[in-house]
């Protein structure tokens, strides 16, 4: 018999209800999880260095994140979402596909020099040039204070080839290898400056806030110049918001330091302006009170408009006030620059890149030394343009300037009328070789010509005697890269080669003529044959990381008519004469060991020189050993310098009118710099300490104690 099967179709209706419930619910909670997802990895520099504030965006939906001091990085992103792209300053960019993308991943950024940035352009007109060129010493200004360091002092002194030397005003000085930064070229934006007097105000035209980047040659490369080195200060014009505000106190800076930067910005335009205020102060061998003051200050500013294509307009401008008091030899000084610059850029397919520039320089300097009372009124104007335009694996630029100096000199009861006729042409080639299959390859060539005339013509008002002067100088240089497929760990080869010519300033012509018997002599241009040949040597294999690198170079300086500045007893103040013929050899060894935890770092630099007179070069030591070691934890890092310098030489004039040289004795420095930021959304906070010339002998130079153990704290916010 069989069975009746009955169907109750309500509680069927029930039951079906209550699945679709469950289903449903199961189906939102799904979408709910399926609308994020997590992302997380690694952002190194080359060499497996951590990166820290690297920028992580995620498109479309242009969510954002940081890494932190390890260089790890996580976040939610949207499932829509396509594309991570990974940008910080001074580094390439990477775009990344975030579909294929494999979390705990490592992402290697490679860095970069901008030399003619033009922000929020396309990248097609920011030519780059390889970090790996050593002949450029580059510093990510912005990039270092948001990474902890709080100073320019301690920025700079990463860079074991680089010294920095104190001056009789407490002011401190750029060193590489012979040369200071006096006998450099000065850029700003690209745009050479110091055709009347060397510029620098601590280190700085600007205040540090107030620059993005820092370059420093030692020729050979610089497209715009063929000269013995080169300093390029590059002004931070980014459009957007920005604040910073820096805070420094010292045993060596009677009151505190507050510095300023400040910038308003949208799409297409900005203005920015920056303030920097400083006092440093220096006491006599006998006492411990300071005796010798100066004050710095300098403010800038800057407004700026781009059409974001292919158009970029800036009026930029500084002031510089320095004002010296020595009360023991009552002595003092007080110099006013002014510096006025519009510049225009606009790039195309045909011409590439077009600048057109234009300046305006005013300097009235006072001062009163002794028995000499001397004021100095300059003033010039300035014009000029550069054309840079690319062709596949070739760069050319070409460039040409024309200054007009007017200058009244007035010493007790003399004066001095000149006028200067100043033009400079450059034009230079650089050329990329593709790899081949031969054993031998050229990496790269180029080749820098700068022609420069100048013309001094003395007025007739004058009441004292002066030649006039004619020089029409031509400079050149070249530079060749080369790599070795037998040898894959030697990386680079390198050889430099050239003639340069430095025209001295008009203020070292004048000084010349009031500080000499003989006007007739006069203050000539120094000429210098240099040549180079290096290599870089690096253990690093593609599936090995890196242990050590090794720089190592040697090179030959013949110099003719060298230009030696002899310092005056009691002041801040130095002239300039042509000291005779002189060579000048060396070699430079560095030698960077990365061991296999990645929160240390050493590196040890050996320089060894000959030359027959060292009082050629002041401040100059036959031998210096300099080992620096990075420390990076969780809590704070930290760079340890151990500075040993052989005997040096300097010159003084004395209040007789005599010439002294005074040997300086070998001299051992300890330097430390603790530092850590912050990153809380839109603020950066840095704190960094610092100590200067730890464990040391005083050393003393026209009896002032400049090397004293100097300490100071420092405080950075920067907000975005």
């Amino acid at each position: 018999m069989g069975k009746t099967i009955v169907i109750d179709f309500n509680y069927l209706a029930y039951v079906n209800y209550k699945l679709k419930f469950i289903i449903l619910i199961v189906l939102i909670q799904n979408i709910g999880f399926a609308r994020s997802k997590p992302v997380n990895g690694y952002i190194f520099a080359e060499y497996l260095k951590p990166l820290q504030n690297a920028k992580v965006v995620s498109l479309p939906s242009e969510t954002i994140t940081k890494t932190n001091e390890d260089g790890s990085f996580s976040f939610t992103i949207p499932v829509r979402d396509r594309k991570l792209v990974i940008s910080k300053i001074g580094y390439h960019s990477d775009t990344l596909n975030v579909i294929f993308f494999k979390n705990n991943s490592t992402i290697i950024l490679k860095k970069y020099v901008i030399e003619n940035p033009l922000d929020q352009i396309d990248q097609y007109i920011s030519f780059v040039v390889s970090r790996r060129d050593n002949n450029i010493f580059h510093y990510p200004i912005e990039d270092f204070f948001m990474n902890g360091y709080a100073n320019i002092e301690s920025i700079l002194s990463t860079n074991n080839l680089i010294t920095l030397r104190t001056g009789l005003d407490g002011q401190k000085n750029i060193y590489y290898r012979q040369s200071i930064d006096s006998d450099m070229d000065l850029l700003y934006d690209g745009i050479k400056l110091n055709i009347v007097k060397n510029l620098l105000n601590n280190l700085t035209p600007v205040s540090s806030l107030a620059m993005s980047d820092m370059v420093i040659t030692k020729g050979g490369h610089y497209k715009l110049t063929a000269s013995g080195g080169a300093i390029n200060f590059i002004p931070t014009i980014a459009y957007n918001n920005k604040f910073s505000l820096n805070i420094e106190q010292g045993n060596n800076n009677p009151n505190t330091t507050v510095n300023g930067y400040g910038s308003l910005g949208y799409k297409s335009g900005v203005i920015n302006g920056s303030l920097d205020s400083k006092q440093l102060a220096i006491s006599y061998s006998d006492t411990n009170v300071p005796e010798v003051f100066t004050n710095i200050d300098k403010n800038s500013f800057n407004i700026a408009f781009t059409n974001r294509k292919n158009l970029d307009a800036r009026l930029m401008s500084f002031d510089n006030i320095k004002n010296y008091s020595n009360q023991r030899t009552n002595s003092s000084l007080s110099d006013t620059l002014t510096n006025r610059i519009l510049k225009l850029s606009q790039w195309s397919p045909l011409t590439g890149l077009v600048t057109l520039y234009g300046i305006s320089q005013s300097n009235n300097d006072f001062s009163y030394f002794g028995n000499d009372s001397i004021s100095k009124v300059y003033k010039s104007w300035c014009g000029g343009m550069i054309l840079e335009k690319d062709f596949e694996n070739s760069l050319y630029t070409f460039s040409t300037m024309t200054n007009i100096v007017n200058a009244k000199y007035y010493t007790n009861a003399d004066s001095i009328y000149l006028e200067r006729q100043n033009s400079i042409f450059s034009g230079s080639a650089k050329y990329f070789f593709p790899s081949n299959k031969r054993n031998f390859n050229v990496k790269s060539f180029s080749f820098v010509y700068t022609k420069e005339r100048s013309t001094d013509i003395p007025k007739p008002i004058s009441s004292l005697n002066m030649i006039s002067n004619y020089w029409d100088n031509n400079s050149f240089q070249i530079r060749t890269s080369l790599k070795i497929k037998k040898y894959p760990k030697l990386s680079l080869l390198y050889i430099n080669a050239g003639k340069v010519v430095r025209t001295p300033y008009v203020e070292e012509i004048i000084d010349n003529r009031v500080r000499i018997l003989n006007y007739k002599k006069g203050l000539v241009p120094e000429k210098k044959l240099m040549s180079e040949i290096g290599f870089t040597f690096s253990d690093k294999t593609k599936s090995e990381p890196q242990k050590f690198k090794v720089d190592f170079s040697i090179f030959s300086h013949n110099y003719s008519n060298k230009i030696k500045k002899i310092i005056i007893s009691g002041t801040s103040s130095d002239y300039s004469i042509n000291y005779g013929n002189i060579n000048f050899y060396g070699f430079n060894k560095k030698v960077g060991y990365y061991p296999k935890w990645n929160w240390t770092f050493f590196e040890t630099t050996v320089s060894g020189y000959y030359t027959p007179d060292f009082s050629y070069f002041p401040n100059h030591p036959a031998i210096m050993l300099i080992h620096k070691t990075t420390i990076n934890t969780k809590y704070f890092d930290m760079m340890i310098k151990i500075i040993s310098e052989g005997e040096k030489y300097i010159s003084i004039k004395n209040i007789y009118g005599g010439i002294e040289t005074f040997k300086l004795k070998q001299a051992n420095y300890l330097d430390m710099v603790i530092y850590k930021n912050f990153n809380y959304r839109i603020f950066n906070l840095s704190i960094s300490f610092s100590a200067e010339n730890l464990f040391f002998k005083k050393l003393i130079i026209d009896n002032l104690n400049l090397f004293n153990n100097h300490y100071s704290a420092n405080i950075n916010l920067t907000i975005i």
